[in-house]
């Protein structure tokens, strides 16, 4: 394995921790809570399995390009940006998704609905 002059050894370990931590902690569960409260009664079926399809599909890719990602670049570097997406992730999904905390779906749709 390649080491660069700066970078510790232990860095790719940290931040392969790092992104499991944000996974697990909310990025991973996320979506599939907000599923059921983002999409209304009548558009649930359809929007669920979009947002599935596109979340495994997203999955797969990762997956196939971990290998190309290895040969090409340092070996920590894939963790590195993977967990810069996480990182953008968290704050795209802190900043914008909107509080459902003790609300009904009724409530929650309400705040969907354009006036």
């Amino acid at each position: 394995m390649k080491q660069s002059g700066w970078i510790p050894t232990w860095t790719p370990l940290a931040l392969l921790l790092c992104y499991e931590v944000a996974c697990i902690a909310g990025l991973g569960p996320l979506p599939w809570t907000y599923c059921g409260e983002l999409f209304s009664s009548a558009h649930m079926e359809v929007g669920v399995g979009l947002a599935s399809t596109y979340n495994f599909f997203l999955f797969f890719a990762v997956i196939k390009a971990n290998p190309y990602l290895f040969g090409a670049i340092l070996p920590w570097d894939p963790f590195l940006l993977y967990g810069c997406a996480t990182l953008a992730g968290f704050a795209l999904l802190f900043f914008v998704l909107p509080d459902t905390r003790n609300k009904s779906l009724k409530e929650i749709e309400a705040m969907f609905v354009k006036t």
